[in-house]
């Protein structure tokens, strides 16, 4: 009864009965808490898949205790963004712990983190290889209560918020992805501060994908849009007060450090320029895209109606990807160079991008603006004429 039937999906014949289905699992942990019933199940020959799940809905996964990529990125991008050394952060939703357990690797003094369940908490120690054991840093305050209850409880501000909550189809989450619930996010930020906030890219229309964007981006003046190159179904969002940019610098200091190296390694970011990789849209881009689309708000929630509508429609994450990319005449987000070359620069970002397919347009204007640099930049010059040749230009 907890296998999640009803929105996981266990193979290709979706006209298969129960008793065809086979489940290759073993259940760690169950408890019916106030909120949802959580399970912990682990699968594979020597149970090196662990997974966690809501009313039968999966919600995080970690093989051989390596972090999921979404639920990563998410801890790591806040700090790197941040204008500064980050001090203060909130985490709403603690999941796995995955999130939290990257933001540990950064040089913050505290984090509080929200969540609604205590079941969660117990279900979080089973992923202590991937979040290690994020729980027992003494730098962390668990308070197990309502999001936006905290919110209107408390008046300490932070330099970075995290909502990494469950999708908004389900009931009762879809008040943390509105308008309200984002200017109240904006309200508890320092200056400088940061909000990274976790969004699907699966399970709803195109006007209901960009209905939930605008609710954000109409609060915070400058959005953008990351993912993971290999996991386009998950998406995080960034927003701040004033620019966010990438300092290379400050890229380079942070891939020094030996244990966040690690953990980036461990979800193939190997160097500061696999950041630009994650990079979709954002800024003036972004705004041409979602000028049309709807804002969900407490008072009239759009998305707590529609999004059940479309469960089981069928959205393709990379096609979706390849819009936002599309809309993008940004190749890169904003970035302060310091005193590298920028035709150096321009040249690895071409190199970087040029790994992937649906950014080769985007490789071949990288290698086009080092050579408007410096014309005398052969290197660049050979990828361009061969993309221009690919791309048939």
């Amino acid at each position: 009864m907890t296998t999640g039937m009803y929105v996981n999906d266990y193979g290709e014949k979706q006209d298969a009965s129960f008793e065809n289905w086979s489940f290759d699992e073993k259940l760690l942990y169950y408890h019916e808490g106030l909120n949802a019933i959580i399970t912990v199940r682990s699968s594979g020959p020597n149970g090196e898949v662990i997974s966690y799940q809501a009313n039968g809905k999966y919600e995080a996964r970690s093989e051989n205790g390596k972090p999921p990529k979404s639920w990563a990125i998410l801890g790591h991008l806040p700090a790197m963004l941040h204008e500064g050394e980050p001090k203060e952060a909130l985490v709403i939703g603690l999941g796995s712990g995955v999130t939290l357990g990257m933001m540990g690797h950064y040089p913050y003094d505290s984090f509080d983190v929200v969540e609604l369940e205590h079941a969660v908490v117990n279900a979080a120690r089973y992923f202590a290889k991937a979040n290690h054991k994020a729980l027992d840093d003494p730098r962390v305050r668990l308070h197990v209560t309502d999001g936006r209850s905290y919110l209107a409880s408390v008046t300490k501000k932070y330099d970075v918020i995290v909502s990494g909550v469950s999708d908004p189809w389900i009931s009762g989450v879809s008040n943390l992805f509105t308008y309200d619930y984002f200017m109240e996010l904006k309200s508890k930020l320092k200056e400088g501060g940061v909000v990274a906030l976790w969004f699907s890219n699966y399970r709803n229309t195109p006007e209901d994908f960009k209905t939930g964007l605008n609710s954000f981006a109409a609060v915070f003046p400058n959005t953008s849009i990351w993912f993971h190159h290999k996991v386009e179904l998950d998406l995080v969002v960034i927003g701040t007060v004033g620019e966010h940019k990438l300092d290379m610098e400050r890229l380079k200091a942070i891939f020094n450090r030996p244990e966040v190296r690690e953990e980036l390694e461990a979800i193939e970011i190997n160097s500061p320029y696999d950041i630009f990789s994650l990079y979709l849209a954002g800024g003036q881009d972004l705004r041409d895209l979602l000028k049309d689309a709807g804002i969900n708000t407490d008072e009239r929630p759009i998305l707590e109606f529609s999004l059940p509508k479309s469960l089981y429609g069928k959205v393709n994450g990379a096609e979706r990807v390849s819009e936002l990319l599309a809309a993008s005449n940004d190749i890169a987000p904003p970035v302060e160079l310091g005193g590298q070359d920028p035709s150096a620069f321009y040249l690895e970002l071409g190199k970087n991008y040029n790994r992937y397919s649906f950014r080769v347009g985007q490789a071949l204007k990288a290698f086009e603006k080092s050579l408007e640099l410096n014309p005398g930049q052969k290197e660049a010059a050979v990828y361009a004429d061969q993309l221009r040749k690919e791309l048939g230009r």
